[in-house]
Parts: structure tokens; C-alpha cells; sequence
């Protein structure tokens, strides 16, 4: 079986891609828009498209749009990519921004398979033509509402292998690593710490931007405390733990991100670890984690022991497969 993942959102076409060729399946990833340069992107210059990928979520004109997309679906077909037989697309679209181009995918492949991650299903909804997909997923469960007849599966998450680190320095490290500072609640987050640090001078701040991802993790290994989210009343924004979230619970790190209440009282259980925060409730919760170390650990180990059999990448991976199969 051959598997083309296209884009690379969140890592989760490559994690997905590492497992099935490690599975014995030819599984590539084509990420033509995110600039990752991967040793099994079918060793293609995704370079000679820069036009599409610099202007990949700005306001384009129809004409625009147009001339962009007959230059990418010329890129597909000079360079055989439709040679595969699941087509698994990423971030809720075809190879085309609004899926226009999913009717002859489906003519030649044996399944195509649409995986939504986020801001594009929240906020634009379902493109029209992703109806005729065979399957739909989604990585969260909020998406759930937006498409109604997708199938839940967690992400899979980088095994990084790593603990949170004992630093004994006599201090609280706190990590906040945005992706989209709007989405995160960042102001909100910078203005928490600045009145904390006003009072305190054991609290320290670790603000994770622009980085490898291998770097990343080190430095949220070396956090006591890891802000992911506050509740910001965007539509856009995630209601439930995101990636960041999954791999710090991971490391053992008590995690601050916004839990959408009906999603935790339906897929969470009551002593889960992670500690919901809004603008209303981010600094009383942050110094409450500040204060007691003990908790701290209970609350990171909570976590861990509720995350791990959720995000347990094997059974992910092995749903995703018979998705493809059946």
C-alpha cells in the first residue's frame, strides 16, 4: 500500500508517515506549504512552488488563486503524485485550497482520507467537496460539532523520551510556547507573569518562539510549570489540549490550558491533572502551583497517567490503518 499524507500539520503527517513505514508501507509526506524539509518527502525541490507557499493563508485574489493552483496541480502530475493509492490529507483540503481537486483524486485512488486539525474547520467550516472523502478525522474532539460524522483519533505524539529535569536552582521556571500568540492567549499570559514577578522573585519565564522542535522540548523539560492555553473567546481557538499540552503531560509537567467543560466532563476523567485557566483564573492557579512543589508533581503525574493510554500512538495508528483498509 502506498500513502501519500499531504501536509504536515502539527507533525502528524510525519508521525503517521514514521509508524507505517516502520510498518512496512510505503507512506511519504508531501508538505509543500510549511516549509519542513523531510527525508521522506519524496526527495522532491518543494522550493520550485515558493509563490504558493509564501502566500498560503493571506487573502488572494480569485485570479490568484487560480494561477497558484494550476501551478501546483501541474507540480502534482509532473512529478506523479497521484501514483498512490491512499491520498491522506491534512488542515481539512485537497491539494487545493478548497478541495476543488478531490473529484479526480477520488477517481483514481483506492481511499482518500480527510484529517482536520483546527482553525480551518472552526472557521470555514467543511469544504464542499470533502463530502465525497471516504472517511473524515479529527484530531480533537470540539471538531466533533463542525463534523459531525468524523471519527475522533488523537494525534500522535513525537516520542521524545524525555522527563521533566530537577534543576534545584531555587526557583519556578514557567514555559509558555506559542504558536499563534491570538489563539494562546499570549497577552494575557505575559501581563499574568509580569504582576507575578512584580511580587516574587523566586518565579522565572521561559517564552518558547520560533525554535526546532528537538529544542523546544529540552527547554519544556527544564519548565516546573507549562502555560499552553487561556480561554480567549476566539472561535479559532482549541478547547481542548493541544499537541504542546500532550507532549509536556508526557514529560510529567503540570499543564495551564483551557478544557472546554462539556469535553472534560465527557472524555476526561474527574482527577485528570491538567489545571483550566482564563483571564479569570490564570494567576490564582499559577501561584497556587508556584507555592506547593507537591502539587506540582501530583498534578504532572495525573496527567501523564491520563494522557499516555489516550495518546497511546500504537492503537492511534493502528485505527488510522483500518480506517484505510475497510
Amino acid at each position: 500500500m502506498r500513502i501519500l499524507h499531504v501536509r504536515n500539520v502539527a507533525n502528524v503527517g510525519k508521525n503517521l508517515a514514521l509508524y507505517q513505514r516502520a510498518k512496512g508501507y510505503d507512506a511519504r509526506v508531501f508538505d509543500f506549504i510549511g516549509g519542513n524539509e523531510l527525508d521522506y518527502s519524496l526527495g522532491l525541490d518543494t522550493k520550485i512552488i515558493p509563490e504558493y507557499r509564501k502566500l498560503e493563508g493571506v487573502a488572494r485574489s480569485p485570479m490568484d488563486n487560480l494561477r497558484y493552483g494550476v501551478s501546483l496541480i501541474k507540480y502534482v502530475v509532473k512529478n506523479g503524485l497521484y501514483k498512490f493509492d491512499v491520498f491522506h490529507f491534512h488542515g481539512g483540503r485537497g491539494f487545493l485550497e478548497m478541495s476543488q481537486d478531490l473529484p479526480f483524486i477520488k477517481a483514481i485512488s483506492e481511499k482518500m482520507v480527510m484529517h482536520y486539525h483546527g482553525s480551518t474547520l472552526r472557521v470555514r467550516g467543511r469544504f464542499y467537496w470533502n463530502k465525497i472523502c471516504d472517511r473524515e478525522i479529527v484530531s480533537t474532539p470540539d471538531l466533533l460539532k463542525f463534523a459531525p460524522g468524523a471519527v475522533w483519533i488523537p494525534n500522535l505524539i513525537t516520542e521524545h523520551g524525555l522527563l521533566k529535569k530537577e534543576r534545584n536552582d531555587g526557583m519556578v521556571r514557567i514555559g509558555h510556547a506559542p504558536t499563534n500568540r491570538a489563539l494562546k492567549g499570549t497577552e494575557c499570559i505575559l501581563k499574568v507573569i509580569k504582576n507575578i514577578q512584580r511580587k516574587r522573585r523566586d518565579v522565572e519565564f521561559d517564552l518558547i518562539e520560533s525554535v526546532p522542535h528537538k529544542e523546544a522540548l529540552e527547554r519544556y523539560s527544564k519548565c516546573d510549570i507549562l502555560i499552553d492555553t487561556v480561554f480567549v473567546e476566539n472561535p479559532q481557538q482549541c478547547v481542548w489540549p493541544g499537541v504542546l499540552s500532550i507532549e509536556c503531560a508526557a514529560m510529567g509537567l503540570p499543564v495551564c490550558t483551557y478544557i472546554d467543560e462539556e469535553l472534560e466532563a465527557r472524555f476526561l476523567p474527574k482527577k485528570h491533572g491538567f489545571t483550566s485557566v482564563s483571564r479569570d483564573n490564570l494567576e490564582q492557579a499559577l501561584e497556587a502551583l508556584i507555592d506547593d512543589p507537591d502539587m506540582r508533581d501530583e498534578m504532572g503525574r495525573r496527567a501523564n497517567k491520563v494522557i499516555l493510554p489516550i495518546y497511546n500512538n500504537e492503537r492511534n495508528a493502528k485505527k488510522i490503518l483500518k480506517i484505510y483498509k475497510f
